[in-house]
């Protein structure tokens, strides 16, 4: 049997898990070995998914699975993903009491590859849209699932972060197997189911130049238009990548060369530098200023600029769903 799921297209005989982990050939179905499970769930600011533009300074209750089909050497959940963390059970009647519970905008789907769990997390998200329809419901990916399965993902799940590793160099160092050019199909593919999207791009040291970057950029330009998010990561070293982290001044060169090349929204994250705010790109001024703790404060009218009207790309309200339930939970 040949798993479809992912580009990999691992060949699987009867009994055999694939490269992720979590799928396994049980008499020629493939078979899902994490359905009603969970290994971590928290309350986060939806800035942590690198969604910057999707309602922005909300709370989202994000879930996330064992399994990866990537398994990146600098992964900082390498413990989820290589199944070294227990699996947990949980119903869809749980995951909707907490949405309930806590104040909070929307469910996210995270911290390992969700994709590879499409079918639960598919049903969750119907299931979830049954109770509450108008909720948002995003996921971070890493865009390397057949276009079939964003297909059906998309019906409910309207926003990504679809992380790219950089050049396929980068890929075939840190993910071997793996190649960029299904990642980019994968971004056109969404684009054009109307999803939003943003894309954390991480800097790996030694495995990326300026025109590496460069190129990634005018493609992206050319592909989707100037509008698309880009986030710069900074790698911190993790698990069994021990490069030295990307220095500050790298990352915000790259956020001047995406700046240059059109880009309207750029980020820098995991920096000590503040590159979160959203300015007007127009007349530049500070639009949604951010801190680490999920706080964001706007000046937005609307979704418009109050200095020159120019009206930027928003998914959904300004909110401050981290202060409202600090306010809450003191009361």
């Amino acid at each position: 049997m040949i798993c479809t799921i992912c580009y990999r297209h691992c060949a699987l005989s009867e009994g055999q898990i694939g490269y992720c982990k979590v799928r396994q050939n049980q008499s020629d179905e493939n078979v899902s070995l994490i359905r009603g499970t969970w290994t971590s769930a928290a309350f986060d600011p939806i800035e942590k998914k690198n969604l910057y533009h999707y309602y922005p300074g909300s709370t989202f209750l994000t879930i996330g699975f064992s399994g990866c089909n990537f398994l990146c050497s600098y992964c900082q959940n390498w413990r989820i993903i290589t199944r070294q963390s227990p699996d947990y059970p949980v119903t869809i009647e749980r995951i909707i009491e907490l949405l309930a519970s806590r104040l909070c905008t929307g469910l996210a789907f995270s911290y390992s590859e969700p994709t590879l769990n499409w079918e639960w997390v598919r049903e969750t998200a119907q299931e979830v849209h049954q109770v509450y329809p108008e909720m948002p419901l995003c996921m971070y990916t890493n865009g390397y699932a057949e276009p079939w399965v964003y297909d059906l993902l998309s019906e409910h799940i309207r926003a990504y972060a679809v992380s790219v590793r950089g050049s396929q160099a980068a890929y075939a160092t840190v993910a071997p197997g793996t190649e960029l050019r299904y990642v980019l199909r994968n971004l056109r593919h969404l684009w054009g189911r109307g999803c939003h999207l943003e894309i954390p791009y991480v800097l790996l040291p030694g495995l990326y130049t300026e025109q590496d970057v460069r190129e990634f950029l005018i493609w992206l330009v050319a592909e989707m238009g100037p509008d698309v998010p880009v986030h710069f990561l900074r790698y911190l070293t993790h698990h069994e990548y021990h490069k030295a982290p990307t220095c500050e001044d790298e990352i915000a060169d790259m956020v001047c060369l995406a700046q240059s090349l059109g880009l309207r929204y750029v980020y820098g994250s995991n920096t000590h530098r503040q590159m979160q705010d959203t300015y007007c790109p127009r007349c530049g001024r500070v639009l949604i200023r951010r801190n680490d703790l999920g706080f964001v404060t706007s000046c937005l009218k609307g979704r418009a600029c109050p200095e020159c009207g120019e009206e930027i790309l928003l998914a959904g309200g300004v909110r401050n769903d981290y202060e409202n339930a600090l306010v809450k939970e003191m009361r």
